[in-house]
């Protein structure tokens, strides 16, 4: 699927540009004769049904490596078009058409600025799933993956349950593998008690689906696909667009150092299962039974009630 799409288009004329008739909200610099200068128009938020979208007006103030001033749009089409990115489309003119729909439904006004045969697909994140037994065997697996390289595709220590691959500031593309229930718990209880609850988008069925997912997540940028001959202009590229075809090579390096290796899963309750067998109970001061386990020199207290646990009967 298509998990974020990042969008650019050019002004068509630009010596007419000008950033204070467009009725965005602009920021700026007064000097000492209260005259106002240096206006600009920083990243907004465009809300719609689902979720927001990004957008910024770049101008003369931001040049860099363009000169020309131009328009870029950031958002998730799975989010635009149904509220949560757990599955989406990974067809790239429909999820263009969530991000342009909603850009020209707000601002009509800029869009007549545009040079519409100058969108061009500046960041691209393709994503597909697996699965593991369960959310815990997930991590586990996430977590050893911080242990793989091969060749320039090396990892990258994240957030428990995420791994990164590759430079943090790559220009072609960037990988990144997470565990997906993760991240929707800690999403929802972010926005949690807010007014765009998100809540309502993940059903009970959902949020079961997605336990032990691992996303495998690739970023591909402009040079990426330069250095393939591929156009990134987006009424090209929709002609010979394989997000399949171009996920599998982007992963191949990681995927390759994969290949005939095993990992062991640590399973907690039967090692919990094993020691309270294995080593005697002592009376604590409030009454209660309690094992103490020594495991690799870390100590583990297990409370359990007095006498009737059902390992004892």
């Amino acid at each position: 699927m298509i998990d974020r799409l990042v969008l650019r288009c050019h002004i068509r004329d630009p010596e007419l540009f000008r950033l204070e008739g467009l009725s965005v909200p602009l920021i700026g610099s007064i000097d000492t004769d209260g005259e106002v200068y240096a206006l600009r128009h920083v990243w907004e938020s465009i809300p719609s049904s689902f979720s927001n979208m990004a957008f910024k007006i770049f101008d003369y103030s931001d040049q860099r490596a363009n000169p020309l001033p131009y328009i870029e749009l950031n958002a998730s089409p799975a989010k635009l078009m149904q509220g949560h990115n757990v599955y989406g489309s990974d067809d790239l003119i429909d999820c263009s058409f969530a991000l342009l729909e909603l850009f020209y439904s707000v601002y009509p006004q800029v869009a007549l600025l545009l040079d519409i045969s100058s969108w061009t697909v500046v960041e691209v994140d393709i994503t597909y799933a697996s699965w593991a037994s369960s959310a815990r065997e997930a991590r586990q697996f996430i977590n050893s993956l911080c242990n793989v390289s091969n060749g320039q595709t090396r990892a990258r220590h994240g957030y428990d349950g995420t791994a990164y691959f590759g430079k943090k500031n790559s220009r072609l593309k960037k990988l990144k593998v997470y565990d997906k229930l993760h991240e929707v718990l800690n999403y929802l209880a972010g926005k949690k008690g807010s007014k765009d609850d998100p809540a309502k988008f993940f059903p009970p069925e959902l949020m079961a689906w997605i336990e032990g997912m691992i996303r495998w997540e690739v970023t591909l940028k402009s040079r990426w696909f330069e250095r393939r001959g591929i156009s990134n202009n987006l009424f090209e590229l929709r002609k010979v667009f394989d997000p399949q075809a171009y996920w599998l090579e982007a992963t191949k390096d990681i995927f390759e150092s994969l290949e005939g290796h095993t990992m062991k899963i640590v399973n907690d309750e039967e090692v919990l299962n094993q020691l309270k067998a294995r080593f005697p109970a002592f009376p604590t001061a409030v009454g209660m039974n309690r094992r103490v386990y020594l495991l690799s020199r870390a100590q583990v207290r297990v409370p359990h009630s007095r006498g009737d646990e059902p390992w004892r009967k």
